[in-house]
C-alpha cells in the first residue's frame, strides 16, 4: 500500500465508515429524509472505491402500479456514488456529479429489496467514473445500472452540513 492509499484509507474510508456505521437519519441530506429513505437502507460492504448496501423502495417513491420513479433510482445511485468518491480521498475536497448515464431494465417494485452496488471503475487525479448497479436481492436479476461521472474540485468551496 502506498502512502497515498494510507492516507485516503485514514480520511475518506474512516469517515465513510463513521457515517454508515452510525447510518443516523441526521446525517443525510434534507432530500434523504424527505424521500423517507431513513430505515430502508441497509450497508453491507463499505470499502475503498466500493460501497454495497441493501435497499427496500417505499410506496412514497412509486408511481400509482407499484414501480418505483425512475428519478429516484438516480438520486439513489448519486447518493452511493458521492460515498464511494468520499471513500477515495486523502483530504476533505468538494466533489460533485457531472453527468449519469441510466439504463433500466426491469421494474423495481415498492417492498422488493435491491441490492445497490457502486464500484469505481476509473479515476485519475481530478475525475472519478463509478458504477451502479441495482440487483433485485431475491434473483440476483439485474434492475437498473447508472454510470456516473464526478468530477474533485481542490480549490472550490462548497461544503456539506456533515464535512463529507
Amino acid at each position: 500500500m502506498t502512502e497515498s492509499e494510507t492516507i485516503a484509507e485514514a480520511w475518506g474510508l474512516t469517515r465513510l465508515r463513521e457515517l454508515t456505521q452510525r447510518n443516523n437519519p441526521d446525517d443525510a441530506p434534507a432530500f434523504f429524509r424527505t424521500m423517507q429513505f431513513g430505515g430502508t437502507i441497509s450497508y453491507r460492504t463499505v470499502e475503498t472505491g466500493r460501497l454495497g448496501f441493501a435497499w427496500t423502495p417505499q410506496e412514497a417513491v412509486t408511481h400509482p402500479d407499484g414501480g418505483v420513479q425512475g428519478g429516484v433510482v438516480v438520486v439513489v445511485a448519486d447518493f452511493a456514488q458521492a460515498f464511494v468518491t468520499l471513500s477515495l480521498l486523502e483530504e476533505h475536497l468538494p466533489r460533485s456529479t457531472v453527468d449519469f448515464d441510466v439504463r433500466y431494465f426491469s421494474l423495481i417494485r415498492s417492498g422488493e429489496p435491491v441490492l445497490v452496488d457502486s464500484v469505481a471503475i476509473n479515476r485519475s487525479n481530478r475525475n472519478t467514473t463509478i458504477e451502479t448497479t441495482f440487483t433485485r436481492e431475491r434473483d440476483g436479476r439485474l434492475l437498473a445500472k447508472v454510470t456516473g461521472g464526478w468530477v474533485i474540485a481542490p480549490g472550490r468551496s462548497f461544503q456539506t452540513k456533515t464535512g463529507a
